[in-house]
């Protein structure tokens, strides 16, 4: 913690995880989303949530791990669930001898503290990531270009995990740069562990996987990657023996209920040569689509770096096969879960941004205001972006939960073990 205060771009990105927080906290005020609406209060339009998974979320962390047995659906990603909880149980203990909280109350302050840590982390990380290859006062620059988007604004107050889709990778990069610097066995197993915890929590394997490869291939560390591998599998197990202590069944949701990943083996074999073609070239067009509309001007700028002799320096040809790797292995994953969307270009921030900003600084040179001047209107296009019309005013907003909310408040309330029933999640 020391560390992080002393430095001065540290205190930078820690205030841009508090202003993201606290525009997507009042997101309500933009009705961004009137079709679908759950308050978390009726009056104060404070984190509602306008995302139909954000109550099975909320509730399997506030209710870890009993709720597995009523849904089963997030069993395979409880690392998420497990921290709030932590967190939750940690706040209620300290307001013990000023007020008792709700169970509610709690999971919410849990959930903001979450996604405090993992924004705030996410940042300094991405921030050390980008020292490798750029200059200090050009790294800077890569954190408002991820926070200052569309989908970190939206998800830094949602309940839900989403944002591992870029914290995961950019984590994972962080840790093997480190591991690269001086490597141990201790090290190797202890970062391997956290890769497998980061797993459990949302299954992003792009990143890791071309590492593995990198690392086996062109640096011929066969044993290393091979410890690494089976370390990042232990947390897993570790959770399928306590499922089983539970008397529960582990149960992947994305395999079982809709082939993520398993239909390349029961299905893609047996098709047409040319079908399966066609689903490739497919595939590659809408992951294309998905980059340029996930990065906008953030790619062609990360394209133009390479006209630069210093970054064609730092950026030599072992770490080019590197990011090459990692796109490969996010359109692979794309590929295997059918889901090319824009998101899920999130795993190539950590390589693209740096670049990015290298480039932009660069073209704009030391007229800071113009820098200030496009983060401001980075920020002011994502926030218009969620606007709806017509507008409707929070306090005409109508909570979709509706009757169902006080059934729903009972579950959450109710004892560890509880029989009663949740309402069927909205999907």
């Amino acid at each position: 913690m020391r560390d992080i205060l002393k430095e001065r771009h540290h205190l930078v990105i820690l205030g841009l995880v508090a202003l993201v927080m606290l525009i997507s906290a009042n997101i309500a005020w933009l009705n961004p989303r009137p079709e679908y609406l759950v308050k978390t209060h009726e009056r104060i339009p404070l984190f509602w949530q306008y995302n139909h998974d954000s109550g099975m979320e909320f509730m399997s962390s506030a209710r870890f791990p009993e709720m597995y047995k009523e849904w089963p659906s997030r069993i395979n990603r409880p690392g998420t669930h497990a921290l709030v909880k932590v967190f939750a149980e940690g706040v209620g203990i300290l307001a013990s001898p000023f007020r008792e909280l709700k169970l509610e109350e709690k999971t919410l302050l849990g959930f903001f503290i979450y996604k405090l840590l993992l924004y705030g982390l996410a940042g300094i990380l991405l921030y050390r990531v980008a020292l490798r290859f750029i200059p200090r006062e050009v790294a800077i620059l890569t954190v408002p270009m991820l926070f200052f988007t569309d989908f970190c604004i939206f998800r830094a107050a949602m309940f839900h995990n989403t944002e591992l889709q870029f914290a995961s990778p950019i984590i994972i990069a962080f840790l093997y740069l480190k591991l690269g610097e001086r490597y141990t066995l201790g090290r190797n197993i202890l970062f391997s562990l956290i890769v497998g915890y980061l797993m459990i929590s949302k299954q992003n394997y792009a990143v890791y996987f071309a590492l593995c490869i990198y690392s086996v291939v062109f640096l011929r560390r066969y044993l290393e990657t091979g410890i690494s591998l089976a370390v990042h599998f232990l947390p897993l197990f570790l959770w399928i023996f306590c499922l089983k202590a539970m008397g529960l069944e582990y149960y992947n949701h994305e395999f079982q209920e809709y082939g993520q990943g398993t239909w390349l083996f029961t299905e893609f074999p047996f098709q047409n040569p040319l079908l399966q073609i066609q689903q490739v070239l497919a595939s590659l067009h809408k992951f294309s689509m998905s980059t340029v509309s996930q990065f906008t001007i953030f790619l062609p700028l990360a394209i133009l770096a390479f006209r630069f002799e210093e970054v064609r320096k730092r950026v030599n040809r072992p770490l080019l096969l590197l990011f090459l790797a990692v796109a490969i292995m996010t359109w692979g994953q794309a590929f295997a879960a059918r889901r090319e969307r824009p998101y899920i270009t999130q795993d190539m921030a950590w390589i693209i941004l740096p670049l990015a900003a290298f480039t932009l600084h660069r073209i704009v040179g030391a007229r800071a205001w113009i820098l200030r001047t496009f983060f401001v209107a980075c920020l002011a296009a994502a926030i218009i972006s969620r606007i709806h019309f017509p507008w409707i005013h929070p306090h005409d907003q109508v909570d979709s939960l509706g009757d169902q909310r006080d059934k729903i408040e009972s579950v959450i309330n109710a004892s560890p073990g509880s029989s009663d029933q949740p309402a069927t999640p909205q999907e």
